[in-house]
């Protein structure tokens, strides 16, 4: 019996392509993360803010449910954010090169005025292995968080990467205290494989008398299924990026965004 080697080898090279792709849908939808976040401040009081973060495709979408109706795009490939008011109709643009160079000075501000600890924050690390508790202790913050594993190393490394540049960003916006402490725990939590369910600020701030503690907490619920509503959600945000809103610059973003009534981001901060 003869046969076609040429043909068979062609049926192996279509097999082995409709596997590859299958493979690589696989592991795209496997790394795909839901997380809602509610953030807390004091004891006893409801949210102040609800976010929903989508990671799918190489992107983080970063969906700002109440107080306001903002929107932030993680562009990994790109190493850029997106920031859209739906509201006001708005969209601008920050790269992480520019996130850099923020920071950087901040870095020579710090140094220059001989605040060092800001920059290269001491922190008391301890983990209990148990319950996924992380504690990193220092002056004047303090975070406490309650991990949960991630399903793979590369989910574990795409979080810390957002919420590297999420507080760089944040820190940027609204002035808050600088990165570098929340920087570390980052580390810490992706160095371990985890993922936070629960983050607890506490800053120690005031006078030597007149001392007071400011208690920030932020809970997470972690899912790797993404809903039909999920993904329109997705499709939509996308087109906002290519649709009619106005682009403007970075600080006429900032100046048109009210961000006297925007929280502190404690999903990353």
């Amino acid at each position: 019996m003869l046969v076609n080697v040429r043909l068979v080898n062609t049926r192996w090279l279509v097999a082995l392509v409709v596997l590859g792709a299958f493979l690589s849908t696989f592991r795209l939808c496997a790394e795909e993360l839901r997380v809602d976040t509610e953030i807390l401040v004091g004891e006893g009081q409801p949210p102040i803010a609800k976010y929903l973060t989508i990671f799918s495709n190489g992107r983080v979408y970063d969906f700002m449910l109440a107080p306001q109706n903002e929107i932030t795009i993680y562009d990994q490939r790109r190493g850029k954010f997106d920031l859209i008011d739906t509201k006001k109709q708005l969209r601008t643009t920050i790269t992480t090169e520019e996130l850099q160079s923020f920071i950087g000075k901040v870095k020579n501000f710090a140094l220059r005025e001989g605040k060092v600890s800001l920059i290269a924050p001491e922190l008391e690390i301890s983990f209990n292995e148990t319950e996924h508790l992380l504690e990193c202790k220092g002056s004047p913050v303090t975070y406490t968080v309650q991990g949960e594993t991630a399903r793979t190393a590369k989910i574990a490394s795409d979080y810390r990467e957002f919420a590297d540049w999420s507080i760089q960003l944040s820190s940027m916006r609204q002035h808050t205290l600088p990165p570098f402490a929340r920087l570390i725990v980052n580390g810490h939590l992706a160095d371990r494989g985890l993922l936070p369910k629960q983050v607890t600020r506490q800053v120690v701030v005031g006078g030597l008398l007149r001392k007071k503690t400011q208690l920030t907490r932020s809970l997470h619920t972690l899912s790797g299924k993404l809903s039909s509503k999920d993904r329109q959600r997705i499709e939509e945000a996308g087109a906002l990026l290519s649709g009619e809103f106005r682009e403007v610059s970075l600080p006429e973003y900032l100046r048109e965004v009210d961000l006297a009534v925007r929280p502190t981001n404690q999903k990353a901060g």
